[in-house]
Order: structure tokens, then sequence, then C-alpha cells
């Protein structure tokens, strides 16, 4: 019984331990951010998904093949697609992340998996010179509810070395 104890207890505090995830750039390492206690992610089908410990919102990160900020800014709505579609924004933010300019632009959609209504918050930025896009949506108020909590994440981006 005392080793089942144990057990549980390096389980439960390993779980609000936060951890390092590595962003991809294909086959290559990104960047890594250090995710909050008790959020974890994984990699599907060449996207980092982020799980907040909650089931919504829905997280992912990916990098795209856009040429910069301007191209993938102007064309979020295809880029996004896979997640939520008909993105249109109603806010855009300029912002900086890791030192470079960044664009959020906040607005609404039909989740691509079962065409829900959606609120998404994108946002593109540039890690040595790979544009990427993180997109947070969900049915409701879940992604504004995490806005403060991704802004946070965003500042724990390391760039990977370049080679």
């Amino acid at each position: 019984m005392n080793h089942l104890l144990l057990l549980l207890t390096l389980v439960s505090s390993t779980a609000l331990v936060a951890a390092d995830v590595t962003v991809p750039n294909g086959d290559k390492p990104g960047f890594t951010l250090t995710l909050p206690a008790g959020w974890d992610a994984e990699q599907v089908n060449g996207k980092t998904v982020i799980h907040p410990g909650a089931k919504h919102p829905h997280i992912q990160i990916w990098a795209t093949t856009a040429a910069d900020l301007a191209a993938a800014s102007t064309s979020v709505s295809t880029i996004v697609d896979s997640e939520v579609t008909h993105f249109v924004a109603s806010t855009t933010i300029s912002t900086v992340i890791a030192g470079a300019p960044a664009t959020q632009l906040i607005g609404t959609g039909e989740e691509a998996d079962d065409n829900d209504p959606s609120n998404a918050e994108v946002t593109v930025f540039t890690v040595n010179g790979v544009v990427y896009v993180l997109i947070n949506h969900a049915e409701g108020a879940g992604a504004a509810k995490q806005r403060t909590a991704l802004s946070t994440l965003l500042t724990t981006l390391v760039p990977a070395a370049k080679k």
C-alpha cells in the first residue's frame, strides 16, 4: 500500500511541473516552449497540439510555407482551414514574439471537424525566418479564456539553434 501511495504522489506531483515542448519545422526543431504546469502537448500530423488541462479550447501550432508575416496574415483563413473553416478576423493586433513582429487575429468561423460555430484567435509569428501559426479555438468563450495564458506561453519561446 505504501508503494501505491508513493507512486500516486510521484504521478500527481509530476503533473504539476512545467514541461518543455519542441515545435518542429518539418523534420527539424523550430523552437521550444515551456508549458504551464498541468498542460501537455503531442505531435499530430505535423502540428503541435497543446492540451491546456481541459477539453477546450483546441490549440495547435505549426510551421507554414508562407513567405513572410504579411503573406501569412493576409491568407490566414486558408492557412487555418484544417482547424477552423470560413475564418473571418474582426480584430487584428500587432505584437512582438521572441523579438520579432507578430500579428494576432481574433474572429469567428466554423470548427472544421463538425461545422459548429467557433471563436478563434490566430497568432502568426516568425522564428529563424520561418512563419508559424498558433490557433486557439473553441465554441463559446473558451479561446478568449486562454488568451492571457497563451501570451505568457509565447514569452517562453526559445528558438532552435540555426545549423
